[in-house]
């Protein structure tokens, strides 16, 4: 049986989660999705005779037609619950005020963040303040999940799905993310708000404000 890990060497769990692959199963093949291209990955996935497909943190998009080659399962590790999928989930939970957020495992199908629910794991995030540490609370979560669904998988000797978890929504759209950035002129009180749902030490902070483009420094 061969069993492809696509993750993000970038992320502290996804050494954890493949060595605890590899002594589970006799053959397994780890591609990083931060470091290769989507066309090295597409050609390496395009030639192997996979069983069990996982993306776990993985920034690639497997297309359909290598979907319907695996033989057993392909897994997503979604980090966000039933109410966040999609892109910028950590954003837009903080940007709710969100008491709860999650993980999620679910089927990977055509639709993204949309197929059949595995497992979820949800947690309180009342006193989550940034995006840095929710992102960090919900990797050590998704670890734990991880694990829970493929040992559930070796007691049934399958994977089965929950379907009482329903997604409550669309897939947030990476437009929708960008329109949290448009600030409203006034500055009114939601500016706090969405310098905490959107604020990241590690990456650009661009705002923009009619005509003017704002940068976020903490130096």
């Amino acid at each position: 049986m061969l069993v492809v890990l696509v993750g993000n060497s970038q992320k502290h769990s996804i050494k954890k989660v493949l060595n605890y692959l590899k002594k589970k199963f006799n053959n397994v093949i780890y591609l990083d999705s931060s470091s290769l291209s989507k066309k090295k990955i597409s050609k390496k996935l395009n030639s192997l005779d996979i069983n069990i497909l996982i993306s776990y943190y993985n920034y690639y998009i497997f297309p359909v037609s290598l979907l319907k080659k695996t033989k057993l399962i392909n897994i997503n590790f979604h980090p966000g619950s039933r109410d966040f999928p999609g892109f910028g989930c950590y954003n837009f939970a903080l940007l709710k005020n969100s008491k709860s957020y999650g993980c999620i495992a679910h089927e990977i199908n055509k639709k993204i963040d949309q197929g059949p629910i595995i497992s979820e794991k949800i947690f309180n995030i009342k006193s989550i303040n940034n995006v840095e540490e929710l992102q960090k609370i919900t990797e050590k979560h998704m670890q734990k999940l991880f694990i829970e669904v493929f040992n559930s998988y070796f007691k049934k000797k399958q994977f089965t799905y929950n379907e009482e978890i329903k997604w409550s929504r669309r897939p947030y759209t990476r437009n929708d993310f960008n329109k949290i950035f448009t600030l409203n002129k006034k500055l009114n009180e939601n500016l706090l708000k969405i310098l905490k749902a959107t604020y990241h030490k590690r990456y650009e902070n661009i705002y923009l404000l009619d005509k003017y483009k704002l940068v976020i420094d903490e130096k």
